[in-house]
């Protein structure tokens, strides 16, 4: 049986979207290879993965201040350990320490004969990631061709690095042009076949959005969407469900709550089965500002909501416009209060999308084992060669 070692920037148990994929993808392969889990968990935060036996062993990895130093010794502690695939993930481009590729445990797991794998599930426009989205313009664009070269050179070592969707494939495509062949596309998903069987019944007058509260996630643009038509629907009420992550993004949504005295916006904070306020919700609004593809989307989708989605990125993979759901474009507070004024409204409309919706997700055959089979024909014609 293979090792593959799955690495992960962030916390195994965060509800961020690569975080959840990782745990879907120890849970579907732990049959077929051995498993090393590499984060930045404490032994007792992973202690229930190691008791069951999802992983054989947890390295320990920190994400700030990569330096050649500890990669080279995480590309040894690989390499001691049998590993015979490698699989990165991270929450942006510029990950595992990329944007200096003379730093990067990938370029060192590579040249230990390690095959290389990375996942990159949040595309941002090109001229960030590697810097601050507070810096200058300017100084961003000066340090681009580094940053550009670093992502080059890391990519060549890969043998692929997979997208959450199509757009952001061929982004990736036109922006890394020399190494475009190492770029795939595999949809995520931790949605189980056959977990869920849709029926047609009334639903709770509720404006639901579930996901880390953050500027890019765009609550607040959906707050003040919703504040502009509240008055005139006072049964409706908007839900937030996730931790908050920027603080900026709810500071925002609090100051339009005491602007309009409104009383039905909620915050539930991180909610441990979202899926429950999905089977019971109307409306789903997903307002990103970036979104590599939704996950949060994808499964409000699957049990039955009437959604909304921003012209960004992945999320247009999943809605079709006035099919499934409707589609605004990212920061337009007037079109998405008219679109939630509609639904509202309409009640046939909205149930006509929630139906839709739910058969939309069977027909892309958007599922944890779909995804699971497509990862192990990756692995394993890496590994077969």
């Amino acid at each position: 049986m293979k090792t593959i070692a799955l690495c992960l920037e962030y916390p195994i148990h965060l509800k961020g979207g690569a975080s959840v994929i990782v745990k879907t993808l120890l849970q579907g392969l732990r049959d077929s290879y051995r498993l090393i889990l590499v984060s930045p968990d404490t032994e007792e935060s992973v202690g229930s993965l190691l008791f069951d036996g999802a992983i054989m062993k947890h390295i320990y990895w920190n994400p700030a201040g990569v330096t050649l130093r500890q990669s080279r010794k995480f590309a040894d502690d690989l390499f001691s350990l049998g590993v015979d695939l490698a699989h990165f993930h991270c929450g942006g481009v510029f990950g595992w320490g990329n944007r200096r590729w003379w730093q990067s445990p990938i370029i060192y797991s590579a040249h230990r004969g390690i095959p290389c794998v990375f996942s990159s599930h949040l595309v941002v426009p090109i001229l960030n990631g590697y810097r601050s989205s507070l810096r200058p313009k300017w100084l961003k664009m000066g340090l681009l061709p580094l940053a550009w070269s670093s992502k080059v050179i890391t990519v060549l070592s890969e043998k692929a690095e997979i997208l959450d969707s199509r757009q952001n494939y061929e982004m990736m495509k036109r922006w890394y042009w020399p190494v475009r062949s190492k770029f795939k596309y595999i949809y995520h998903s931790r949605l189980k076949n056959n977990s869920y069987c849709y029926v047609d019944k009334p639903r709770e007058k509720v404006i639901l959005c579930v996901g880390h509260i953050a500027m890019r996630k765009g609550q607040h643009i959906l707050a003040e969407a919703f504040a502009q038509i509240a008055d005139r629907y006072p049964e409706w009420s908007l839900v937030l469900a996730g931790p908050d992550i920027d603080s900026v993004c709810l500071l925002k949504v609090r100051e339009i709550i005491d602007r309009y005295s409104i009383k039905n916006i909620k915050h539930l904070g991180e909610y441990e089965h979202p899926e429950d306020l999905m089977k019971k919700a109307a409306i789903y609004v997903q307002p990103s500002i970036h979104e590599s593809y939704g996950l949060a989307l994808q499964e409000a989708l699957f049990y039955g909501c009437a959604c909304i989605g921003s012209y960004v990125e992945g999320i247009p993979e999943l809605i079709e416009d006035e099919v499934n759901g409707l589609l605004v474009k990212a920061e337009e507070i007037e079109e998405l209060s008219n679109a939630l004024e509609g639904l509202i409204q309409k009640k046939d409309l909205r149930n006509r999308l929630s139906a839709q919706a739910h058969e939309s997700i069977i027909k892309k055959k958007l599922s944890a084992e779909n995804m699971i089979k497509q990862h192990t024909e990756l692995y394993e014609s890496i590994l077969n060669k």
